[in-house]
């Protein structure tokens, strides 16, 4: 199954990099729950 994640931030706050690396560790834990319990 696949879900697509969006996600809208102020570039004057944050950084695009940024933002990427935030969905990216939201990818990871929704990947791997139990990453969660260690």
């Amino acid at each position: 199954d696949l879900m697509n994640l969006t996600m809208v931030c102020d570039h004057r706050i944050l950084y695009g990099a940024d933002g990427a690396e935030f969905l990216a560790m939201v990818r990871k834990l929704l990947e791997e729950p139990l990453s969660l319990a260690m």
